[in-house]
């Protein structure tokens, strides 16, 4: 259920997280937003998701400070459950730091790519400009040389960051309207009571 990209260059590699884009990540968000405490065989029960892609998801929420464990719980004899419990209770909110955290992670990788890569066209092999400069622009397996290509790893780091910001508009924007529309509605004076005045 986690997604993971991983990015090679020479002997450096990119680590990017997207998990939060899965929609089995997003429906045990909606889940949990909803509940003071509950049990990963309940999101099981309800999402009808595997308990070890839940703990996983769990376990990162947990290191957001979203959720937090209370204990393991017995159902009968030889059967256990475990109870988490939320912290915060609104999905706005939920995302709101998830996708903060992940965008800030991306943007720091984007600073550690560079906009150009070289590119062996025999071995398929990319390089970093340091390295195929200390390479004489040579590939180290077969020595053709290089040839200079835009970065796509810089590119789709972009999408993934357009694909959070997208979400975050989803999720968090578009939710915050809604509650601050719903909010006014509540609070203007109907026509009725305007003719008072």
């Amino acid at each position: 259920m986690l997604i993971h990209n991983v990015y090679k260059y020479g002997e450096t590699y990119i680590y990017v997280m997207v998990w939060v884009l899965t929609d089995e990540v997003r429906k045990i968000i909606s889940t949990i937003s909803s509940k003071k405490e509950f049990t990963e065989k309940e999101l099981r029960k309800i999402l009808k998701i595997k308990e070890n892609d839940i703990r996983k998801v769990l376990y990162k929420l947990e290191e957001y400070g979203i959720i937090y464990p209370i204990g393991m719980i017995t159902i009968k004899e030889g059967k256990f459950d475990y109870k988490w419990g939320t912290r915060i209770q609104s999905k706005e909110k939920i995302y709101e730091i998830i996708i903060n955290k992940e965008i800030k992670e991306i943007d720091e990788q984007m600073k550690e790519l560079p906009e150009y890569i070289y590119y062996c066209e025999e071995c398929g092999i990319s390089y970093d400009p340091d390295t195929a400069e200390e390479n004489d622009y040579k590939c180290k397996e077969c020595e053709s040389i290089l040839i200079e290509k835009p970065n796509m790893k810089l590119f789709e780091l972009k999408e993934l960051k357009k694909k959070l910001e997208d979400l975050y508009k989803e999720e968090v924007i578009k939710e915050k309207e809604i509650k601050a529309y719903s909010c006014l509605l509540y609070t203007s004076p109907s026509p009725r009571d305007r003719t008072r005045y």
